[in-house]
């Protein structure tokens, strides 16, 4: 079946398996870095839990870049546990001690990230914003909706809070690369037609900050679900979430656009040692399967030798399988 296509480039050097990369933003933003992880980069993915609008996400930023730590007060008791408005709900814990200390690690080792990191992924979800106290929230938690007032932000004011929070960063970590991203989630609890409105928000931002700074780039994404996968089977049941074949499709694009041959290379032979990891033998105790198993461990070995890559997670699963068949 013949459809549109759109190929992924990039004016920055092609990513390497020695880069650290960070994705911060929408759950789409997990599902990308997740493949990255998975290929043996060195990763982190959404600290602060699922942040859908710019301000969730800049707001963390500055409070990691400036040590601005948070305090008890900052938090709120609902249904045994403490929350925060500015964090996911992934980060409320049982306890009230529990969830500041939690949170502000948590900001730590975004700062200590962030310094390090050569490659910055922001995945904007939404400009549909909810405020309460006249802040942003990154989430209501289920609290009535009574409690916020809701707009659209405008894409002025996307552009002033990115352009300031990446100035930040670049001022710490001159040599970082930020991709910037519009999340293909359609949000339709927002309406269909907010939801039009708020991503058109988002891209109007995005074009204007490429423009704005040299170490911004946009993937565009979105515009290859919304248009090149344009038809049902590459969503999930919702009928708004990308499927894993859709996934596997950017993914795909990705690897053509952003990657260097080499981390190509290891990411295929990557691929070709997880279906062996994942094979269940019909007869696991037989001696046919006790020499794949052994085999495995040979292609573990050249692999690690090769790529100079960390496999002592899928050595130590092999061994464990042997020590099973005594």
């Amino acid at each position: 079946m013949e459809r549109l296509d759109l190929k992924l480039s990039t004016h920055f050097p092609k990513i390497e398996l020695t880069d650290n990369c960070l994705f911060l933003g929408s759950c789409f933003s997990e599902e990308i870095g997740k493949r990255f992880q998975q290929n043996k980069l060195n990763t982190m993915i959404n600290p602060f839990g699922v942040l859908f609008h710019p301000e969730a996400i800049v707001r963390l930023i500055h409070r990691a870049m400036n040590d601005l730590f948070f305090e008890a007060s900052d938090f709120f008791e609902f249904q045994d546990y403490w929350f925060n408005y500015e964090l996911g709900s992934s980060l409320a814990r049982f306890t009230k001690e529990e969830a500041v200390n939690d949170a502000n690690n948590k900001l730590l080792e975004l700062k200590a990230f962030l310094l390090r990191c050569n490659r910055l992924f922001l995945t904007l979800g939404s400009s549909v914003e909810r405020k309460f106290r006249g802040e942003v929230v990154a989430s209501c938690h289920k609290q009535p909706q009574t409690l916020f007032k809701r707009s659209i932000t405008s894409s002025r004011e996307i552009v002033k809070k990115l352009k300031q929070c990446i100035g930040l960063i670049v001022k710490a970590n001159p040599k970082i690369k930020v991709y910037l991203t519009i999340s293909p989630v359609r949000h339709v609890k927002e309406s269909l037609i907010d939801n039009q409105i708020s991503k058109a928000e988002l891209l109007i931002a995005a074009k204007h900050l490429t423009r704005l700074e040299a170490n911004i780039e946009y993937l565009p994404i979105y515009e290859y679900v919304i248009d090149c996968l344009r038809d049902y089977s590459f969503f999930n049941d919702d009928f708004v979430h990308p499927n894993t074949k859709a996934v596997d499709k950017i993914w795909k694009k990705i690897k053509e656009g952003l990657i260097t041959q080499n981390l190509i290379e290891l990411i295929c032979e990557l691929e070709g040692l997880n279906r062996s990891l994942n094979h269940k033998p019909l007869f696991p105790r037989s001696s046919a399967n006790k020499q794949f198993l052994n085999s495995i461990l040979v292609v573990i070995d050249k692999i690690e030798r090769k790529y100079i890559v960390d496999l002592s997670q899928e050595k130590e699963q092999v061994s464990t399988c042997l020590k099973n068949l005594v």
